[in-house]
């Protein structure tokens, strides 16, 4: 059974914990913006909002643990790394959270060759796969150290390379590249679409969450075309028209690529900045 979870904040809620889900919420590979105005004047806006990068590189695990790569990235709070192109519930996978923690998703097979202490996966439920679990921030995970030259020995002859992203957010917020294995280096796409005279749900008001999300759902997935027609298929979204319903002018932002939570908070924070100064219309 499959659950959608949303979460509501206004930023003006001196409780609101929007930056505490924001930043808890690691992988994010695309990111849409709605802004209730046809007139973006501040047309820098969408430029700031994807100026990016990323890597997308084919790695050894044992490089990640390289003294050059722990010296540079180790120890930053602002790396996110994660496996790309390898079922979650076959191969082998990796990823590195903003805490420094490496987690190896792992086959039987792959786990009884490392010998390393491991959990048993709770996905899948059914199958036999592994989770091993390295701190890089650990005192004790350093060159010299028996548990570090322990993991390095098994990692090297052991595991074949694996595709990852990669991304650092720098001292000021923004995304940037990394060099680490054999990488590429990416860039943030943006799209905007402007939309006129178009049915919209009464935000903030209560009862009408759901329609707010199925209602933004739907704008990021092109089914705006549909809102004039009394209902949706289900398939496609649980947005409901309803006769006499406000219509608005709006633009819908979409960024694609790979960033940061950190990343995200930073757009975030781009955003309000642009309306507290007037530089975004807001209706």
């Amino acid at each position: 059974k499959s659950h959608t979870f949303k979460v509501s904040s206004n930023f003006q809620n001196p409780k609101s914990n929007h930056e505490a889900i924001v930043l808890g919420h690691h992988f994010n590979r695309r990111l849409g913006f709605i802004f209730p105005t046809s007139q973006m004047r501040g047309a820098d806006l969408s430029e700031a909002l994807a100026t990016s990068s990323f890597t997308h590189t084919k790695v050894f695990l044992h490089e990640l643990l390289s003294p050059e790569f722990l010296a540079v990235y180790g120890t930053a709070s602002t790396l996110t790394a994660v496996s790309c192109n390898s079922p979650i519930d076959g191969g082998n996978t990796a990823c590195i959270l903003p805490s420094g923690e490496l987690f190896l998703a792992v086959d039987k097979d792959t786990y009884q060759q490392l010998g390393l202490p491991a959990k048993r996966c709770k996905f899948p439920i059914r199958g036999s796969r592994w989770l091993i679990t390295l701190n890089l921030k650990s005192p004790k995970f350093v060159p010299g150290h028996q548990q570090y030259e322990r993991v390095l020995w098994c990692l090297k002859s052991r595991v074949s390379p694996i595709e990852m992203l990669f991304v650092f957010s720098s001292e000021t917020g923004a995304d940037v590249s990394m060099e680490v294995g054999q990488h590429t280096q990416l860039k943030t796409s943006t799209s905007s679409e402007v939309y006129e005279a178009t049915p919209c749900p009464l935000f903030g008001k209560i009862g009408d969450v759901d329609d707010c999300y199925d209602w933004i759902g739907a704008v990021h997935t092109n089914l705006s075309s549909y809102f004039q027609a009394p209902q949706l298929s289900d398939f496609a979204s649980n947005f409901h028209y309803t006769p006499g319903m406000i219509e608005g002018d709006f633009t819908a932002t979409s960024l694609s690529g790979f960033f940061s939570s950190s990343g995200v908070l930073n757009r975030f924070n781009v955003v309000k900045e642009a309306v507290r100064s007037g530089a975004l219309a807001w209706a």
